[in-house]
């Protein structure tokens, strides 16, 4: 089946509210963090967490935006895309529950079912 640039385009607004979603958490993650007076262990990783998904949502858009054709995405480029950013994240640390994130959007993306 054909891909036309509409299909593109709410793709890339779905990422577009996945991304937004990831970064009002963000906020509110930080303005729970000020009104407790400090942030605990498990808070800090939360928000840790939290900016690095958003980061991973980030990654993926501008992927999506950098690939996207007059009528519709070259999926090719845009699978090469994700694998560039993918290979720049480290697999271990805080920065590692960014491989899931990108997967799972790059995924939503290109419109496959799990």
């Amino acid at each position: 089946m054909a891909r036309d640039g509409s299909d593109s385009a709410w793709r890339a607004a779905e990422v577009e509210k996945k991304a937004a979603e990831l970064l009002s958490q963000a906020a509110l993650l930080h303005r729970e963090l000020a009104g407790l007076g400090g942030p605990t262990a498990r808070e800090s990783d939360e928000v840790a967490e939290a900016n690095e998904r958003t980061e991973a949502v980030r990654s993926v858009l501008i992927a999506l935006l950098s690939t996207l054709g007059p009528r519709a995405i070259n999926r090719q480029a845009f699978q090469e895309a994700v694998r560039k950013v993918a290979a720049g994240v480290p697999d271990k640390g805080p920065q590692a529950v960014r491989h899931a994130v990108i997967f799972e959007e790059a995924r939503r993306v290109l419109g496959v079912r799990a």
